[in-house]
């Protein structure tokens, strides 16, 4: 019985750090669609809210993400993510302004540095449905580079 009871609290620790998260919280900058302050947190060990406001097509934009985080196999310090987001914004070209309000479906990868506390992330969200002024298809991608803590 406490070789099962062994067996059983071993097994369980090894598949909860198989997807255990690679760091708690990060901020840094995010360069790409949009370009500005990146945060990440997660709230789980395979869930995190991603959040950045940057500057998109001469305005601003917030985009809001929920990502479930899964390891790499094979692979150390690198996961991929997958989720849907949300993005609202304001922009101003030319003769054409206005709000917008997006919802995406994307996801990315990134990597945890060992020695530094470093993550380099992609995040690329090709499915894009935009409302409010104009509707229609869009697209968001960045490079994060973030402080992890």
């Amino acid at each position: 019985m406490k070789k099962t009871a062994l067996l059983f609290i071993f097994s369980c620790a090894f598949i909860l750090s198989a997807n255990a998260q690679l760091y708690k919280n990060s901020i840094g900058v995010a360069l790409g669609s949009p370009t500005g302050f990146q945060y990440k947190t997660f709230i789980s060990d395979q869930n995190a809210v991603d959040l950045t406001l940057g500057t998109n097509y001469r305005g601003f934009n917030l985009t809001g993400a929920y990502e479930w985080n899964f390891p790499i196999p094979d692979a150390a310090n690198f996961q991929w993510y997958i989720g849907p987001a949300a993005a609202v914004g304001y922009w101003d070209h030319k003769d054409d302004n206005g709000f917008f309000l997006a919802v995406y479906g994307g996801g990315g990868v990134e990597y945890k540095f060992d020695d530094i506390p470093l993550v380099l992330s992609l995040d690329l969200f090709p499915v894009g449905i935009s409302f409010v002024e104009h509707s229609g298809y869009t697209f968001q991608s960045r490079l994060g580079i973030r402080y992890t803590f």
